[in-house]
């Protein structure tokens, strides 16, 4: 076996890449599969609730929507936060890398900008029901995808 001193830069490489697939795959193959839809819930109800019911014109002034999509928000970091300690996943991709790995979580983000493109003919409270809706689909489907991926990977490496 050769030692850390007589690896060729791709025999390091390539050691490295294993190493991680298989960190991530143990890791996230202990996700509930319930996290994905929570996650894509609490975002859809934080963004609807604070961007469509938290305003002045909303019942209660928006007071409601304001506890309620602040309660929602803060709910939702708790967990993802508490995700990514528990599983070790980091919070950032790699430098140098791209492709599916680093585009695919971007798929919520411009669902949820698209989303907001409702607010143009029907007003704020669409565009925040519209960008809460996609946003949080895109979210779970995302989440759910790199589950499902990440435990079929799991079952491959054991």
């Amino acid at each position: 076996m050769p030692t850390p001193e007589t690896l060729t830069s791709d025999e390091a490489s390539a050691a490295l890449q294993a190493a991680e697939r298989a960190r991530t795959a143990a890791a996230t193959a202990a996700t509930p599969v319930w996290l994905a839809p929570v996650q894509g819930a609490l975002f859809a109800g934080a963004t609807i609730l604070l961007f469509g019911f938290g305003g002045p014109g909303s019942p209660a002034g928006g007071l409601w929507g304001n506890l309620a999509g602040a309660a929602a928000a803060v709910a939702l970091v708790v967990l993802n936060i508490r995700e990514t300690r528990r599983t070790g996943i980091s919070l950032w991709p790699t430098p140098g890398r791209s492709g599916p790995r680093t585009l695919l979580p971007l798929l919520p983000l411009a669902a949820y900008a698209a989303g907001w493109l409702a607010a143009v003919p029907a007003g704020r409270v669409a565009g925040a029901v519209a960008s809460g809706l996609t946003g949080g689909l895109a979210l779970t489907a995302v989440a759910l995808r790199h589950n499902a991926a990440a435990r079929a990977s799991h079952g491959r490496h054991q």
